[in-house]
């Protein structure tokens, strides 16, 4: 059986119980809040979000096709999350129905979850929002894709802001996932996706990582065959960053003595890595 037939069916008996918006009045409403949300009634609070759970499995019956690597029923239970969170944010105050407000908490539950289970490049929440209006102001034209030079300039005329930052938002409309299939190959391999081909500067270098161990057991080997003061002064002229007129006076000899010290322990530890091969070639 299908997702989308589960989803058929789950509609069907909700319809059946009668566990739907219609069935579901306005005082009731306000009264299973009131006791699921703000007096912990567990048993409300289901039977509540149980009327609008129809609302939910038609949501992503609806917005599926648009995130096809997403299962449909994920996806219907990611939209019932988004319920109780519209029940935890919903002022009664207000006037409004529950679902007036249930709607866009689902949708966004649903945008999140595309989020983490693609690995999405997020945009700045500014940047989404400029995107969002302009699409919504192409919509209200009647404008439609593929957006032509004309239909720009006639929305930014409108707006009054630039058909460049226009077109910029209608080019980021579309949002790269980091493991979309990567299709463009010469060879045809569609194994390799977006995250395969960047490439990450934040990435530990393995081969590196290991040569850059050798070397800090390889030093330390060699400071234990040197006097105590040598080491000390290593460690307090790179690691403590102490010039060397500060390290001479602690040890009572100038600054140049300090320094022929320490180039004639730089010379132990590169003879010593030459001999044992450890210098990269050049």
């Amino acid at each position: 059986m299908s997702n989308y037939e589960i989803i058929n069916q789950t509609i069907a008996s909700l319809e059946k119980q009668g566990l739907t918006l219609k069935n579901l009045s306005k005082e009731k409403e306000k009264e299973l809040i009131i006791a699921g949300r703000d007096h912990d009634d567990a048993k409300a609070l289901k039977k509540l979000v149980s009327y609008h759970i129809r609302s939910a499995y038609l949501l992503a019956k609806k917005i599926s096709p648009k995130y096809p690597r997403l299962d449909a029923e994920d996806i219907a239970q990611e939209a019932v999350t988004g319920i109780y969170s519209a029940i935890n944010n919903f002022d009664l105050d207000k006037g409004l129905r529950l679902s007036t407000l249930a709607n866009s908490h689902m949708r966004k539950a649903i945008q999140n979850f595309n989020m983490n289970c693609s690995k999405t490049i997020r945009l700045p929440s500014n940047l989404s929002k400029d995107i969002a209006a302009t699409i919504n102001s192409a919509n209200k034209l009647g404008l439609k894709e593929p957006y032509t030079e004309s239909n720009i300039q006639l929305l930014a005329a409108q707006k009054g802001i630039p058909p460049k930052k226009l077109q910029h938002c209608f080019s980021l409309q579309y949002v790269a996932s980091m493991d979309a299939p990567f299709t463009n190959t010469t060879d045809g391999d569609e194994s390799l996706n977006l995250h395969n081909i960047i490439v990450n500067n934040n990435a530990i270098d393995i081969e590196a990582e290991v040569d850059s161990r050798k070397s800090i057991n390889a030093i330390q080997e060699i400071l234990k065959t040197r006097p105590e003061r040598e080491t000390d002064m290593l460690i307090q002229r790179f690691f403590y960053e102490k010039c060397l007129s500060e390290i001479g006076i602690e040890y009572q000899i100038t600054s140049e003595r300090v320094r022929q010290i320490l180039s004639q322990l730089e010379v132990v530890i590169i003879k010593h890595f030459k001999r044992k091969r450890m210098l990269p070639a050049y």
